[in-house]
């Protein structure tokens, strides 16, 4: 899955990430793992802690493979090691040379990802 880039002038709000986030992000899971092969966690996000996020994801998959708002830990040491090799990956991309607008860095960004 590539990167998802928000637009500039759009705010992540719940329908926002329900929309170009969780549809994609959840098609791909069915097609790779099928329903309940997985489990899924957000961090503390307001568009992922809303009513109908949780709502949406616990309807999506199953009981087993969506950890609610109340399983999380503030701070999940399970979130930190996909963030810090994701960033690990992009950062010596993106400090490598200034970028110089938006959609340069976005280009950085995916052209790491490619």
């Amino acid at each position: 899955m590539d990167p998802v880039i928000i637009p500039a002038a759009v705010t992540l709000k719940t329908e926002t990430h329900h929309d170009l986030v969780l549809t994609p992000l959840l098609a791909l899971m069915r097609s790779r793992w099928g329903r309940g092969q997985v489990i899924f966690q957000q961090n503390a996000v307001s568009a992922h802690t809303s009513r109908s996020t949780q709502a949406h994801l616990l309807q999506e998959l199953s009981p087993e493979g969506f950890w609610t708002k109340d399983m999380w830990l503030p701070s999940s040491p399970d979130l930190t090691p996909l963030d810090s090799a994701v960033w690990g990956a992009l950062d010596p991309v993106v400090r490598a040379t200034e970028s110089t607008s938006r959609q340069h860095l976005v280009d950085k960004i995916q052209s790491r990802v490619e």
